[in-house]
């Protein structure tokens, strides 16, 4: 009787053995709980504000669009609370702007980089959705 029990003993930790060991994929990133679509402004320290108009894309992206300043267009993307412009004007400029959102999803604050076409140090910037 006892090599029975161990055989389903054995078996059972071979099972559950075989379970751990077996590759798992990774979850895919699930969109944010927060939709950042709509007109926001942004607030850039020595420079004034500009306007962003943000459209969903899917996947934590959006299609970003600037009014004022260079009217750049980029992509946003956002991933837990760390939301990034990439973005490009048509006379030349380039850059990314790095925020942290509020827990409110309302507002954020970070870094605005200008990687072409200007030689100036990252200035800080705020942004505020509007309602």
């Amino acid at each position: 009787m006892l090599i029975p029990s161990l055989r389903r003993v054995g078996a059972g930790l071979f099972l559950a053995l075989s379970f751990l060991a077996t590759p798992r994929p990774l979850p895919a990133q699930q969109a944010p709980a927060i939709n950042l679509s709509g007109e926001w402004v942004d607030y850039t320290t020595g420079l004034g504000q500009s306007r962003w108009t943000l459209m969903e894309l899917g996947g934590g992206r959006y299609k970003a669009q600037q009014t004022g300043f260079g009217n750049a267009t980029g992509v946003a993307t956002i991933w837990g609370s760390h939301l990034r412009f990439d973005w490009v004007t048509r006379d030349g400029y380039e850059g990314h702007a790095d925020f942290e959102l509020a827990p409110d999803g309302r507002s954020a604050t970070g870094t605005e980089t200008i990687t072409k076409g200007a030689s100036v140090p990252p200035a800080q910037g705020r942004l505020e959705k509007l309602p």
